[in-house]
């Protein structure tokens, strides 16, 4: 697989395994220092890669940061929340992620 080529998995540890995790499972993923947390409907994975790495991976067609800390899958968001200046996102896991002010014109976009 080239460099420009999305992934369709992962590999990520839970509870002592390494197991493949499919794209699409992936509702949003939230970074931890140099590490990333992937979270599906119902758990939560680590990627030994950051999230910057991971972002290079991902289909932009099917997902968008929306924070440093923060990239999510578009099919996955059911409310864009407007508070104040700013946004969050209400996940279809019922999770919020924030969005922060630097990317806060790619959601305002996909409200057009």
């Amino acid at each position: 697989m080239d460099g420009n080529t999305p992934s369709e998995r992962f590999l990520v540890e839970h509870r002592g395994r390494f197991v493949t995790l499919a794209a699409d499972d992936i509702q949003h993923i939230s970074a931890d220092r140099d590490y990333a947390h992937l979270h599906t409907a119902d758990q939560r994975y680590l990627s030994n890669h950051g999230i910057g790495a991971l972002e290079q991976k991902l289909d932009p067609k099917h997902f968008i940061r929306v924070h440093r800390s923060h990239i999510v899958q578009l099919a996955a968001i059911r409310e864009i929340e407007k508070y104040g200046k700013g946004y969050s996102v209400l996940l279809a896991s019922g999770e919020r992620v924030p969005v922060s002010r630097g990317y806060a014109d790619r959601i305002r976009d996909l409200m057009l």
